[in-house]
């Protein structure tokens, strides 16, 4: 099991200050005490807004899921990842197909469980 870390922010502010290094700290955290799984890779992108996918950390990632590199993505929240709907619906229906378990930790849901199916429903919705 690996899981891949993604974390962004939007300014130059974000980056100086505690927000990146917050978000990175926390979700390593997650991945090896909560989930049990030590082996991570960060993909950051510092100063890239998420109101689409033209990021770059964010289309390695995606390559490197496609590849199967990891079984897990991990994000501090979902907002972190996209703030495009459509976007992220089609990124989710890629981690589905994949067999890739998507868990955003401060909105509290994981997509293999049948409640953080039904949130992420709500949230797509």
């Amino acid at each position: 099991m690996r899981t891949a870390i993604y974390v962004r922010v939007s300014t130059t502010y974000q980056v100086d200050k505690e927000s990146l290094p917050m978000q990175k700290k926390d979700l390593i955290y997650y991945s090896e005490n909560i989930l049990g799984i030590p082996n991570y890779e960060i993909f950051e992108d510092a100063g890239y807004s998420a109101k689409n996918t033209d990021r770059p950390a964010f289309k390695s990632m995606m390559k490197r899921l496609k590849e199967k590199e990891f079984t897990h993505v991990l994000v501090w929240k979902l907002d972190r990842i996209s703030r495009n709907i459509a976007d992220f619906i089609n990124m989710w229906e890629e981690f589905e197909a994949l067999g890739i378990r998507f868990i955003s930790k401060n909105d509290n849901f994981q997509t293999d469980t049948p409640m953080g199916r039904a949130i992420l429903n709500i949230i797509m919705t």
